[in-house]
């Protein structure tokens, strides 16, 4: 019966519970600083003869921080990024949303935003003309 009494004292409570949600602007105490990013490799991602894509590492030229890896397609229009803790992000280059797509390795990355398959592999390779 105390058990009974107990679980019923326990629901009521959970039961009352409220969870509120407040919004508020962003503010920024310090303005943004720009990066400038400097290409240091590239790969091209390949599958069955076939060209997917090619991947370019950028690293920032100021100060040390982790790598940032660019997934172009053919035309050298980017598909998303790859971050240095693997998270694959796929979205516009210019504003807009980025939409995380998940995480894994360097060439998983790829694969995922290029379509590629399990055959996919990733060979290095010279840096583009203006890249």
């Amino acid at each position: 019966m105390r058990a009974l009494v107990c679980l019923l004292l326990a629901l009521a409570l959970a039961a009352g519970c409220r969870t509120t949600r407040m919004a508020r602007p962003l503010t920024l105490q310090t303005p943004p600083e720009a990066i400038r990013l400097e290409a240091q490799r590239a790969w091209g991602v390949l599958e069955d003869g076939r060209r997917l894509g090619t991947v370019i590492e950028f690293r920032p030229i100021t100060r040390v921080r982790d790598p940032i890896f660019s997934v172009l397609d053919p035309a050298g229009l980017e598909m998303g990024l790859v971050d240095a803790l693997g998270r694959v992000w796929q979205g516009p280059a210019e504003g807009g949303e980025r939409l995380w797509l998940g995480s894994g390795t360097l060439l998983e990355g790829a694969r995922r935003l290029l379509g590629g398959g399990e055959g996919a592999v990733l060979v290095a390779e010279a840096l583009p003309a203006g890249g």
